[in-house]
Protein backbone atom coordinates (compact mmCIF):
# COMPACT_ATOMS: atom_id res chain seq x y z
CA UNK A 1 0.00 0.00 0.00
CA UNK A 2 0.92 3.28 -0.63
CA UNK A 3 0.06 6.99 0.10
CA UNK A 4 1.03 10.49 -0.18
CA UNK A 5 1.06 13.36 2.86
CA UNK A 6 0.25 16.85 2.55
CA UNK A 7 3.67 17.65 2.39
CA UNK A 8 3.78 15.46 -0.67
CA UNK A 9 6.17 12.12 0.80
CA UNK A 10 5.74 9.28 -0.24
CA UNK A 11 4.70 6.71 2.28
CA UNK A 12 4.66 2.35 1.99
CA UNK A 13 3.67 -0.51 3.96
CA UNK A 14 2.34 -3.99 3.01
CA UNK A 15 4.37 -6.56 1.66
CA UNK A 16 7.57 -5.90 0.29
CA UNK A 17 9.58 -8.91 -0.26
CA UNK A 18 10.78 -7.77 -4.01
CA UNK A 19 11.98 -4.60 -2.04
CA UNK A 20 8.90 -3.03 -3.62
CA UNK A 21 8.28 -0.81 -0.82
CA UNK A 22 11.55 1.11 -1.54
CA UNK A 23 12.93 1.00 1.89
CA UNK A 24 16.23 -0.52 1.26
CA UNK A 25 15.28 -3.99 2.68
CA UNK A 26 12.97 -6.84 1.23
CA UNK A 27 10.30 -7.90 3.88
CA UNK A 28 6.95 -6.67 5.00
CA UNK A 29 6.28 -3.21 7.16
CA UNK A 30 3.35 -3.03 8.52
CA UNK A 31 3.03 0.69 9.81
CA UNK A 32 3.33 2.98 7.13
CA UNK A 33 6.99 4.60 6.86
CA UNK A 34 7.93 7.34 4.43
CA UNK A 35 10.34 6.26 1.67
CA UNK A 36 13.63 8.04 2.96
CA UNK A 37 15.43 7.36 -0.51
CA UNK A 38 12.19 10.14 -1.80
CA UNK A 39 12.20 12.67 1.24
CA UNK A 40 13.54 15.73 -0.55
CA UNK A 41 11.36 15.02 -3.67
CA UNK A 42 7.92 16.24 -3.59
CA UNK A 43 5.57 12.83 -5.46
CA UNK A 44 2.48 13.66 -6.76
CA UNK A 45 1.45 10.31 -7.86
CA UNK A 46 2.09 7.04 -6.92
CA UNK A 47 0.89 3.27 -8.44
CA UNK A 48 1.38 0.09 -7.63
CA UNK A 49 2.01 -3.05 -9.41
CA UNK A 50 2.81 -6.77 -8.86
CA UNK A 51 5.72 -6.53 -6.12
CA UNK A 52 6.82 -2.96 -8.04
CA UNK A 53 5.91 0.70 -7.67
CA UNK A 54 6.14 3.90 -9.79
CA UNK A 55 5.93 7.19 -8.13
CA UNK A 56 5.98 10.58 -10.09
CA UNK A 57 7.53 14.01 -8.87
CA UNK A 58 5.89 17.15 -8.91
CA UNK A 59 9.14 18.31 -11.28
CA UNK A 60 7.99 14.97 -13.83
CA UNK A 61 10.88 13.11 -12.93
CA UNK A 62 9.37 9.06 -12.97
CA UNK A 63 11.16 6.57 -10.01
CA UNK A 64 10.42 2.80 -9.98
CA UNK A 65 11.87 0.13 -8.32
CA UNK A 66 11.24 -3.24 -7.09
CA UNK A 67 10.82 -6.72 -9.11
CA UNK A 68 11.58 -6.22 -12.69
CA UNK A 69 11.96 -9.33 -14.13
CA UNK A 70 9.54 -8.39 -16.64
CA UNK A 71 10.71 -5.18 -17.37
CA UNK A 72 8.00 -3.39 -15.61
CA UNK A 73 10.37 -0.93 -13.73
CA UNK A 74 10.89 0.67 -17.14
CA UNK A 75 14.36 0.82 -17.46
CA UNK A 76 14.84 -0.66 -20.56
CA UNK A 77 15.85 -4.33 -18.80
CA UNK A 78 14.58 -7.03 -16.93
CA UNK A 79 16.70 -6.65 -13.89
CA UNK A 80 15.27 -6.15 -10.48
Amino acid sequence: SACINENMNLFTWGAGGAGQLGHGEKHDEWVPRMVAALQDVQIVQVALGFQHTVALSAAGKVFSWGAGEQGQLGLGDCKS
